[in-house]
């Protein structure tokens, strides 16, 4: 409990200034109000409220076990956990989508852009929300105390079935399309090359490559934090499913560090990706160093 506590404390002390500033950033400076920067705000809105929200009900949750007011706050954690989960994965499928837009745009008809609108990129995030939320209000249902720790009350079965929903639509498909995505934008740029005068290949390739830096960075960062997570869960739905002994130490340790790991790595998403802008961004790198955002540089 200690070091779960620790570790939620390390993530508001770092989490909040570093997503509250990137918002800043794309708030105030008119030449932030992109398309994709949309993307990347409704990234750190979800990552900001994850932190705000599911933190300190986590600290609650292992401070205070009451029947009734426990059960509240464990619906609470496990619905937010899985909304704010689901806007991640499925805003990063939505850049990809972009990008690949964006690129084969640009090599089909020389240089024009996609034509989803800031207005368009609106009411994508709020379908993204509204999806979300439907899939993740049966977590709400299904929540409550189980020997006063935060689980499913689930048969059998009804566990299995839900931890397979998750691994397929929060999981596997949305990580198929993004790599299919992100395969397909790197297949465009490298044809693109062979249409373009050689005195100015290298510099235009070179170009478009950095142009999709960002979502790229962000996409292989996201990755990184939760293949864990995915492991995690077939090796728990095995575990649960096979006919190995519940008394089996060796496994039990194994799947619980397993468990903590992937935990780590999904808190450490919600910091991430403000730090990641500031290597791949020059615009925002640019804003972050006049001030966090308070005032643009001269220029800029």
């Amino acid at each position: 409990m200690g070091f779960e506590v620790a570790l939620l404390t390390v993530l508001l002390a770092l989490g909040v200034p570093a997503n509250a500033a990137l918002l800043a950033v794309l708030w105030r400076h008119k030449d932030m109000h992109t398309t994709p920067n949309i993307f990347i705000a409704n990234l750190a809105a979800a990552d900001l409220m994850n932190i705000l929200v599911y933190a300190p009900l986590s600290v609650l949750n292992y401070v205070r076990y009451d029947e009734s007011y426990g059960d509240i706050i464990c619906k609470c954690i496990m619905s937010a956990c899985d909304l704010f989960m689901i806007v991640s994965v499925y805003t990063f499928i939505c850049m990809s989508a972009y990008r690949y837009m964006g690129i084969r745009s640009l090599v089909a008809r020389g240089g024009e852009h996609p034509r989803l609108t800031r207005r368009g990129a609106v009411a994508t995030v709020a379908l993204v929300w509204a999806l979300a939320a439907a899939l993740s209000v049966h977590s709400a249902l299904d929540a409550g105390l189980v020997a006063s720790h935060c689980f499913f009350r689930l048969s059998r079965g009804g566990y299995a079935l839900r931890r397979s929903a998750e691994i397929l639509l929060v999981f596997a498909l949305p990580f198929a399309a993004i790599a299919y995505l992100c395969a397909a934008t790197s297949v465009l740029l490298r044809r693109s090359a062979a249409s373009i005068p050689g005195e100015h290949q290298g510099a235009a390739i070179a170009a478009r490559r950095r142009s999709a830096n960002v979502p790229i960075t962000l996409i292989l960062q996201f990755f990184a934090c939760h293949v864990f997570r995915l492991g995690f869960l077939v090796a728990d739905l095995w575990a649960r499913h096979s006919r190995y002994s519940a008394v089996d130490h060796g496994l039990f340790c194994f799947l619980l560090l397993y468990f903590v790991f992937s935990a780590f790595l999904t808190y450490l998403h919600s910091c991430l990706p403000p730090v990641m802008l500031l290597f791949t961004s020059s615009s925002i790198r640019g804003h972050f160093l006049a001030g966090l955002g308070w005032r643009a540089k001269k220029g800029a």
